[in-house]
């Protein structure tokens, strides 16, 4: 399987109540089917592992990961997942109408925040529907990488220190780069187009 294929032998399984996480010193991924958006929704589901096994991809491959180096860990980034963020980021500044990409990462923050809201509201009024949840899964991925890019500037998903952490915003990018090729995302694809493309092309050549 796709999804697998590339890892390394091993990975273990382990069910939580709440928090979802891939554990590379222990090769194990943690689904945290405690939770409510675990058992409402199986597109949920089905992103979360997604998500997680992107965590152990970049782990394996050494395209994001952590180097020891005596007294604290350095980042490591891979040339090509590199050259991703820099067409995210590029993506990003081209919607500041030509001013600082700042402007354009509030730009989408805006947008994107506001589409959040208004399907929060949707929820409210019509129930938890497969189609309402995926959507504002989906929204939620934006902001969480938006997040990762700006190391919490702007977006959201995770607290500011932990963005702010080594390469950690990098590897929440991937992690949601791995959640558009295995599960897709239509949001991601009308919002950063470009990046979705460059995600999915980058993760076609690492995993074959």
């Amino acid at each position: 399987d796709e999804m697998v294929k590339g890892l390394k032998p091993g990975l273990k399984l382990k069910k939580v109540k709440e928090g979802a996480y891939y554990s590379p010193d222990e090769n194990v991924m943690a689904l945290a089917t405690g939770e409510n958006r675990w058992k409402d929704s199986k597109h949920y589901r089905f992103k979360v592992v997604s998500h997680e096994l992107g965590h152990a991809n970049h782990f394996d491959s050494k395209e994001l990961s952590l180097k020891w180096m005596g007294r604290k860990y350095a980042p490591v980034i891979g040339e090509d997942f590199r050259q991703v963020k820099i067409g995210l980021q590029a993506e990003i500044k081209g919607m500041a109408d030509g001013g600082r990409i700042a402007i354009g990462q509030k730009k989408l923050h805006e947008r994107v925040l506001t589409d959040y809201i208004n399907i929060r509201r949707e929820i409210s009024k019509k129930g938890n529907t497969p189609e309402l949840l995926a959507k504002k899964e989906n929204i939620a991925a934006v902001f969480d990488t938006l997040g990762g890019i700006t190391k919490g500037k702007f977006g959201g998903g995770h607290a500011v220190s932990y963005f702010k952490k080594l390469n950690y915003g990098d590897m929440e990018i991937f992690a949601h780069l791995s959640e558009n090729y295995f599960s897709s995302n239509p949001y991601f694809k009308e919002v950063l187009p470009l990046t979705y493309k460059q995600g999915n092309d980058y993760l076609k050549k690492l995993l074959k």
